[in-house]
């Protein structure tokens, strides 16, 4: 019996793959310059579901980390990658404090750490 299953839909009727426990599921959907891919796979603690964005059809970069889905105390939770997380607050534009007129002052947006999410 299947654990994961994968459907895609173009200009032709809705295709669906299978995939097993073992095998896990991947999934890619591009366009030319941009596309994602989706990688399903079981662990012990249960299903985990990690993204990827990519340069679509051109090829001309390799995937980045997107982010990971999965099931965490009865709730279905996303961690988005440490590299999109961690650019700068827009009020402080990273630097975690904020020219007051008077003086500097750490920013309460970022609390002094000078990133965003």
């Amino acid at each position: 019996m299947a654990h994961f299953i994968g459907a895609v839909q173009g200009s032709r009727a809705e295709a669906t793959r299978l995939g097993g426990p073992s095998s896990g599921i991947r999934t890619v959907a591009r366009g030319w310059n941009v596309g994602v891919n989706v990688q399903g796979r079981k662990e012990d603690d249960g299903d985990v579901f990690t993204i990827y964005a990519d340069s679509g059809s051109n090829g001309r970069t390799a995937g980045m980390y997107i982010g990971t889905v999965k099931l965490i105390d009865g709730k279905i939770t996303f961690t988005l990658s440490d590299q999109l997380r961690a650019v700068n607050c827009v009020e402080c534009d990273g630097k975690g404090e904020i020219e007051t007129g008077i003086g500097m002052m750490r920013c309460d947006s970022c609390n002094g750490s000078g990133r965003g999410y």
